[in-house]
């Protein structure tokens, strides 16, 4: 991504990098949602992730 945004405008680049950043986060939060069954309960990671994971 950096490649394709060199050289533009700082305005262009940071709006560039959050839509990545968004698109990433986004892929994230439905991966994460999908995995409680397999961690188990009383797990700190299921701890985290379900403080991650809140909206």
């Amino acid at each position: 991504m950096e490649r394709e945004i060199f050289g533009q405008p700082a305005e262009i680049r940071r709006a560039e990098r959050q839509q990545h950043t968004c698109l990433n986060v986004e892929a994230f939060t439905i991966c994460a949602e999908a995995q409680p069954p397999r961690i188990p309960s009383k797990d700190d990671l299921a701890k985290r992730h379900d403080q991650a994971t809140v909206a």
